[in-house]
């Protein structure tokens, strides 16, 4: 009886043992993002676009809509301040640079129009560049964030890229249309 009883307590042991180290290497992102699956219209704001439009020198015809994670990361945002007197719309992209390649592989946008890119690096070491209009963010590590800021002053398709290594000739590359 008594192997029996220390028996059974060593696989209570080990099975606990067992779940804690398979707790402790397990993704833990996916443990946390299960409550995030929530109706997302809990998580939307309405605001008025006051500051864009005082920039543009416009009265408000819009507002902006903001909608926000639960952690409080990578607001997507696109606020509308009129284009009547030839101030272009502010516009805000957020992009997550993965393994060799950016989530968003096409940006649109109109002549004018002030853009913002936020940039989060997902997986490895990137960085967000477009020549083009000289935006280039920080090289930053898996999950750092930064932001840049330009006016869309010229028509065309411009590339974006990641300037790390080898990650442009690998495919880590992005189109922006400026209509």
């Amino acid at each position: 009886m008594r192997n029996l009883t220390l028996a059974f307590i060593i696989a209570i042991v080990v099975v606990v043992l067992g779940f804690g180290v398979w707790f402790y290497f397990s993704d833990k992102s996916e443990l946390t993002n299960m409550d995030n699956d929530s109706d997302i219209s809990e998580n939307v704001e309405t605001k008025d676009n006051d500051s864009a439009n005082e920039a543009a020198k416009t009265e408000p015809d819009d507002s902006e809509v903001t909608i926000k994670n639960d952690d409080g990361s990578f607001n997507i945002t696109v606020g509308v301040n009129g284009s009547e007197d030839g101030f272009g719309d502010v516009k805000e992209f957020n992009l997550k640079g993965v393994n060799f390649a950016f989530d968003v592989k096409e940006i649109k946008v109109k002549k004018g129009d002030t853009v913002t890119i936020n940039f989060m690096s997902e997986a490895g070491f990137h960085d967000f560049v477009l020549d083009d209009f000289k935006v280039k963010t920080k090289q930053l590590k898996a999950g750092e964030t930064d932001s840049v800021e330009f006016v869309a002053d010229k028509t065309g398709t411009y590339e974006y890229y990641c300037s790390v290594g080898e990650h442009r000739q690998m495919g880590m590359v992005g189109r922006l249309i400026v209509e």
